[in-house]
């Protein structure tokens, strides 16, 4: 609890005491809201308080603290893991802490926040006052939550030390200082917050992917993509696009992930994703202008159709069985942060035939240059033809994804301007053998 270390980080924050933001509220209200709690907090704690960054269910104008001893984060800080409750009175871990009794805790459930080197900062928690048991779901939510949670603050911490070394160095040592503040937010952030892990055996289904970092490397993009399985068993798909470079759309393209993973565990249909996606990017990052384009939908489980939605995101490639490959046409909506809820377009359903491959990209895949020096962009079409000549021998796998990214940067006379990210999704192919789910 008083580890220096721990401390350390905590102060660097710069959050205890400080008070409520909406970025964390949109986070804890959507906690709240996904498991259906009353409460539900993000903290920060120090050696004296744990301090209520945000927190929801109780009146403006009450405390926004405690002691650090009496709250269940003492505990947890001490395990360093998440933590479920199911009768905060019953329990011998946590029955003696008096916020138990103070803020009338029948169940608790709550997931570390962590800084970048793996300090337990605080939490996000939510708060029931009966006794009740949290499904896997709703601890599934919690610990997404919490993940955006530590993101956000990773990646305003990575700032704050880029803005000091500008301040304090020349401008060649401030461009030094930022390749090695924002090399270390892309490993931390980009590959753990905005491209997770995707592994076949538990989706139960083929996947490849692939994230090209734009041609100046100093500039964080936000394109991010998830996958995940739905209640009823079909595979939700997302990938998107924040506009921009840099730390705030970092941050919000891994607070998107988390909260639409969150949704797709929760709610069904990807209107509700996105409505979702809208209150998020409208509260996030203070007078930050930001919209985002992407596509979302499902598979359903016996893999034999795709429905899709787009909000303003480039359509996704789907490549039949016989090796033909089309642009599919699909009626787009505007961007997320750029429309008002009336503007949402309905999905498109496409039939899958045996052997299909489906390629979603952002558009830095097909918006370099047609050849060194053109001014003419590749185009999606072009990128669909040379997908086709590149799987034409048989279906495609990570070999296609890299000799695609290849040709487009070749044709580009070096490195794309724009990040690029790439999902590749096919049905597993009868040779693999039955996959787990």
């Amino acid at each position: 609890m008083r580890s220096p270390k721990r401390l350390a980080a905590v102060a660097e924050t710069g959050l205890a005491g400080t008070g409520p933001e909406e970025v964390f509220d949109d986070l804890a209200t959507l906690a709240a809201q996904l498991v259906d709690a009353p409460l539900a907090f993000i903290t920060i704690v120090d050696d004296e308080r744990c301090w209520w960054k945000s927190v929801v269910g109780r009146a403006a104008g009450e405390a926004r603290s405690s002691a650090a001893e009496d709250s269940l984060c003492h505990y947890m800080i001490g395990s360093g893991s998440t933590l479920v409750v199911e009768d905060a009175a019953e329990d011998e871990r946590v029955r003696r802490y008096r916020s138990v009794v103070t803020l009338g805790i029948g169940a608790w459930a709550g997931s570390p926040v962590r800084s970048a080197d793996g300090e337990v900062l605080g939490s996000l928690c939510v708060v029931d006052t009966a006794p009740r048991t949290w499904s896997s779901q709703d601890v599934r939510v919690v610990d997404a939550l919490a993940g955006a949670a530590s993101r956000e603050i990773r990646l305003r911490s990575a700032l704050a030390a880029h803005l000091r070394s500008a301040a304090e160095s020349s401008l060649s040592e401030a461009r030094l200082g930022a390749l090695a503040a924002q090399a270390a937010v892309l490993s931390e952030s980009l590959q753990v917050g905005l491209l997770p892990a995707l592994d076949p055996a538990v989706l139960g289904i083929s996947v490849e992917s692939r994230y090209l970092p734009g041609e100046d490397r100093l500039l964080l993009g936000g394109d991010l993509f998830d996958l995940t399985r739905t209640p009823d068993g079909s595979l939700a798909f997302l990938i998107g696009d924040v506009a921009g470079h840099g730390p705030v759309p970092a941050a919000v393209g891994a607070s998107l992930r988390a909260a639409w993973r969150a949704l797709a565990l929760t709610q069904e249909g990807s209107a509700h994703w996105i409505d979702g996606l809208e209150r998020v990017v409208a509260s996030a990052h203070l007078d930050a202008e930001l919209f985002v384009t992407l596509s979302t939908g499902t598979i359903d489980p016996g893999f034999e159709s795709v429905t899709l939605r787009s909000a303003g995101h480039p359509p996704p490639l789907l490549r039949h069985g016989d090796g033909r490959v089309e642009v599919l046409v699909v009626e787009s909506g505007p961007p997320v942060g750029l429309g008002d809820g009336v503007t949402l377009r309905p999905p498109t359903t496409v039939l899958l035939e045996a052997g299909w491959s489906l390629l979603l990209c952002t558009d830095g895949l097909f918006e370099g240059r047609r050849a060194p020096g053109s001014t003419q962009r590749v185009g999606l079409e072009e990128v669909a033809r040379r997908f086709a000549v590149l799987s034409a021998e048989g279906r495609p796998d990570e070999k296609t994804l890299d000799r695609l990214l290849e040709f487009v940067t070749d044709a580009n006379g070096g490195p794309i301007e724009d990040d690029v990210a790439v999902l590749l999704l096919q049905a597993p192919h009868p040779e693999d053998g039955p996959t787990g789910t």
